[in-house]
């Protein structure tokens, strides 16, 4: 546009404006300020769904991580429990070699044995 149109088209604008009477002016602007009012509010509303789904996404994401949490631990809690138990039988066995009597006699079948246990 050349600024000959421009001038003519802000002409005619004002013009147009210059014809209508102020009650007319007054109802558009009403009007105009009725929508604005309007798409405001539903596009406010819009957003607050988004940000309250946002929100439920991370809120299931926190559920999600905290229940793999819980398979973790249940996981966990029977590992520690077959450990647990190989700890007493190891302890077990312990006393039992401390308690028994060591004599510097050792026969030829409990050295085969001793040897034969650990895979010599």
């Amino acid at each position: 546009m050349t600024n000959k149109e421009k001038k003519e088209d802000s002409f005619f604008i004002c013009s147009f404006f210059k014809s209508i009477g102020t009650k007319v002016k007054l109802i558009v602007a009403g009007i105009g300020a009725a929508l604005g009012f309007l798409f405001i509010v539903i596009f406010r509303s819009r957003m607050n769904n988004a940000k309250m789904l946002e929100y439920e996404l991370k809120k299931i994401r926190s559920e999600i991580n905290i229940e793999n949490t819980r398979e973790d631990i249940d996981k966990n809690n029977v590992i520690l429990d077959d450990l647990n138990a190989r700890e007493e039988e190891i302890k077990r066995k312990i006393f039992e070699l401390e308690s028994q009597s060591v004599s510097g006699d050792v026969s030829r079948e409990e050295l085969d044995k001793f040897f034969d246990e650990r895979g010599f």
